[in-house]
């Protein structure tokens, strides 16, 4: 479990991060003015409403209202506890973090328990990577993956790829001896059920175990596939967990998004054995769908590091239809679509045997996604039933098409082909839903350009985020207003953490503000208060301005407010005494307020 990790080490490795290139290998990101957008990692959406600034280190999303800094962002996109993420940031910097005694203060119970489950699955590696190379099991070691695969040693250990054994509990008993409970390796996808014998059992067994890891090379599932002849299920993967979403995941990208990055296009391939064969031959930028169509998550994944797919299957008709399957999704995220046609019997793993330049002889001839599903129809022999099937099949796909000039090209192309005019395309409605899974949501309109005050009230609002970006005036702030300055509950309490933090540190930057606060609301509220733009060259003119409006509407009103009451009160009773002298107050009271805001 990991410990403390000291403040000033903690700082030293913010400072040393660049939130802005840290993001940029999750998030295709582009320049705007002196952001960075793009779309959004924890939420769908078609525009994008998820910015980083460079100046602040911080990141926003003006669509789920996500927000943070350097050490936030891994932990909501790579499920990392506070301690793990800055030591993975510290050694990407090269900040030596001492070894320190856990105390509970660096995890809430839910992050203790994610750290729990990260071990789980360390341990059933370690458990896994053993087993394959006991001399019990040497024949899957050498016959099947030396061998019959030609996987190298090499190529093993980069993979991970292990072996489950054939015992019932091997790994339960395992885990339970290390701390670990049945409950919780279920959790983890590690465990089933047996309500039969009313028990726990490992999960897999007699299987051959690819593990399954997110962008920070931790794994967070496994897919096993069977070593008995007749089982029925070839290849079984972990279900859904708090770490393995199957529509968010895409196997081996973790180890080629950087040939991804640089080649600007993916080969998309099936198994696990047909991307480890194109790596083991040179092809590093590709990805495995692990037999299933893309999701959408998954193509938008993609769409931050590739223009365009080649989608590689097996030639049989099961090959061809799976091909199919992924085109929506990679058009509905602007991602090229090219399908690689495999020669007849034919599979990924098989062409790589023959070397990296069989692999891309057939890349280069790869036909673009149209002019691979016009190859084997012909126009002019084809049904009105057939045709018309077509235009709403491509229409449909167009109609899901997020860039303009994209859809515009398909459309037009596809319009060609079948001898149709192209508005024919727009004028069809599907009876079809896009209904993916974790499905898009409405184009975001919100930006930084338009920055309102979310529902709080805009001054107290504005205040904050002055304090925010100018984080060494909250003492002048703080010397006229309190948190009962304010009407909102999380702007009040936002307000007396800025104050308290000023008063143990002397005021820091906001990022490094904002990774003080343990409370997600409050995390997301000061991101957002952030990207307000401040173009002031007089910030302390500009807060007192502010103070003087908050010190009127908390003070000065009520008061107002009061004064009529009583005079009120006074004139009812016949007390003219107290009316003239409550007038009097009045008056004044209205006179200063009108010399405030003539000023």
């Amino acid at each position: 479990m990991s410990g403390r990790i000291p403040e000033n080490i903690v700082e030293q490795v913010r400072l040393a991060s660049d939130i802005a290139q840290l993001v940029g290998e999750y998030v295709k990101l582009k320049r705007r003015g002196r952001n960075l957008i793009g779309l959004c990692p924890f939420h769908q959406e078609k525009t994008p409403s998820f910015t980083v600034s460079p100046d602040k280190q911080i990141f926003h999303c003006f669509g789920c209202n996500q927000g943070g800094n350097v050490f936030s962002f891994l932990m909501e996109h790579e499920k990392m506890s506070f301690p793990e993420a800055v030591r993975h940031l510290a050694a990407r910097c090269g900040v030596t973090v001492p070894e320190t005694k856990y105390s509970a203060r660096d995890s809430g119970k839910d992050s203790d328990d994610t750290d729990k489950l990260f071990y789980a699955h360390t341990l059933a590696q370690d458990m896994f990577t053993n087993t394959l190379r006991q001399p019990a099991y040497r024949s899957v070691y050498v016959d099947y993956l030396q061998n019959k695969r030609a996987l190298t040693e090499e190529t093993i250990e980069r993979f991970g790829l292990g072996l489950a054994g054939d015992g019932y509990t091997t790994l339960i008993k395992l885990a339970q001896s290390k701390g670990l409970s049945p409950e919780l390796l279920a959790r983890a996808g590690l465990a089933g059920y047996s309500e039969g014998r009313r028990d726990h059992y490992d999960r897999f067994r007699m299987r051959l175990m690819f593990p399954i890891q997110n962008l920070s090379d931790k794994i967070i599932g496994y897919g096993g596939r069977t070593l008995k002849k007749g089982e029925t299920a070839k290849y079984i993967n972990s279900p859904e967990t708090t770490l393995y979403s199957k529509s968010a995941v895409l196997y081996g990208l973790n180890h080629s998004r950087a040939a991804i990055r640089e080649a600007k296009s993916v080969i998309v391939v099936e198994g696990y054995f047909d991307l480890i064969s194109l790596w083991q031959v040179g092809v590093r930028n590709v990805v495995a769908s692990s037999g299933t169509a893309f999701t959408l998550q998954q193509a938008r994944l993609l769409a931050r590091f590739a223009d365009t797919a080649y989608l590689f299957f097996d030639a049989d008709s099961a090959g061809v239809k799976a091909a199919m399957r992924s085109v929506d999704s990679l058009f509905n995220a602007s991602v090229e679509v090219k399908v690689i046609s495999a020669p007849k019997g034919e599979d990924p793993d098989s062409v790589a045997r023959n070397g990296a330049e069989a692999v891309m002889k057939l890349v280069e001839s790869a036909e673009r996604y149209l002019q691979f599903r016009f190859r084997n129809f012909d126009t002019k022999t084809a049904g009105l039933v057939e045709r018309k099937n077509l235009i709403e099949e491509l229409a449909e796909i167009a109609g899901r098409i997020s860039d303009p000039a994209l859809k515009a090209m398909f459309v037009s192309e596809a319009a060609e082909s079948l001898g149709v005019n192209a508005e024919l395309f727009g004028r069809i409605k599907s009876e079809k839903r896009f209904t993916e899974a974790g499905g898009a949501s409405a184009a975001s309109t919100v930006s930084e350009d338009d920055w309102g005050a979310r529902g709080f009230k805009t001054i107290e609002a504005e205040l904050l985020s002055l304090l925010l970006s100018h984080h060494l005036l909250i003492g002048q702030a703080c010397q006229r207003i309190s948190e009962a300055s304010f009407e909102s509950d999380r702007l009040r309490l936002l307000f007396a953490a800025l104050r308290d933090d000023y008063n143990e540190t002397g005021g820091r930057d906001p990022a490094a503000f904002i990774g003080t606060l343990s409370d997600p609301d409050l995390r997301q509220t000061a991101t957002f208060l952030l990207t307000r733009r401040w173009e002031t060259d007089t910030p302390a003119t500009t807060l007192n301005d502010y103070l003087d409006k908050i010190v009127d509407v908390t003070v000065t009103a009520p008061s107002i407010a009061d004064l009529k009451q009583r005079l009120k009160e006074a004139e009812k009773a016949g007390d003219t005494k107290s009316a003239d002298m409550l007038t009097r107050e009045l008056w004044e009271s209205l006179r200063e307020t009108k010399e405030k805001v003539s000023e």
